[in-house]
């Protein structure tokens, strides 16, 4: 496995796109990666390891969602274009990932640690206030995703989405790579080793086939607004870990 390719957006047709949808994207990263969740993984003198119990089941319905989201909103059932099946290619291999989550889940052993029954972990998942948050974000975007079948705004949805997870597996692999070297344990989900050489094939295809394709005014108020609903609902995401994190309501130990 190797680290995936994150979007650099770069306008390589500027005569038939002003380039505001990529400004309004560039603009919440700074946001983005100044949160006080990301301040806290750089900081905090806890255990590495405890750093990653206290807040990554949270995040099950994001990972298991973005899976659902790439199987089953993203992909074309009769693709009839080139367009549409180097879609179908991409989000195949991003479908992928999360397989490696279930590793990283037992090498933490955060069953020993939270010790649910089956009804616990349901409870948990669907009805904990805070999960709620993180169900209804992945609803969004699934509604999003099957309202609009344009191949050029599902390609800009899906590099919103991959680019939202950048600063997320930028700051969780420094701390997931600590705690391989002091546990001598594997975590190639949270290390961001969870793409392929063909996955990397895939990426440029994508992006060199969509990035010189004209964006009309609709479409890129279309794309910001998508933008809008990922990236807020990251920052939503954000806060509930930071809050999980400095109160340990998880009981990491």
């Amino acid at each position: 496995k190797v680290a995936p390719i994150y979007p650099d957006f770069v306008i390589k047709n500027r005569q038939n796109n002003d380039g505001g949808h990529i400004e309004h994207i560039k603009g919440y990263q700074e946001k983005i990666s100044n949160h006080e969740f990301f301040k806290w993984l750089i900081n905090s003198s806890i255990d590495p390891q405890l750093k990653l119990k206290s807040f990554i089941p949270l995040w099950i319905i994001d990972i298991m969602g973005y899976r659902d989201i790439n199987k089953y909103v993203f992909t074309y059932e009769h693709p009839e274009s080139e367009s549409e099946n180097i879609i179908n290619d991409y989000a195949l291999h991003l479908s992928e990932h999360s397989c490696l989550f279930y590793h990283d889940w037992k090498s933490l052993q955060l069953d020993d640690m939270l010790r649910w029954s089956a009804s616990d972990t349901l409870e948990f998942i669907f009805l904990n206030a805070d999960m709620d948050r993180h169900r209804e974000n992945i609803v969004k975007f699934s509604l999003f995703g099957l309202k609009y079948r344009d191949p050029v705004i599902r390609f800009w949805f899906m590099m919103i989405l991959e680019l939202s997870g950048k600063e997320f597996f930028s700051h969780v692999r420094n701390v997931a790579l600590q705690v391989e070297s002091k546990y001598n344990v594997s975590l190639p989900y949270l290390c961001g080793f969870h793409a392929t050489e063909n996955e990397r094939e895939a990426y440029h295809n994508i992006y060199e086939h969509f990035i010189v394709k004209e964006v009309s005014l609709e479409q890129s108020e279309l794309i910001i607004q998508i933008t809008d609903v990922v990236m807020r609902s990251l920052l939503n995401n954000l806060d509930i870990s930071y809050r999980y994190v400095v109160n340990n309501l998880l009981a990491a130990r």
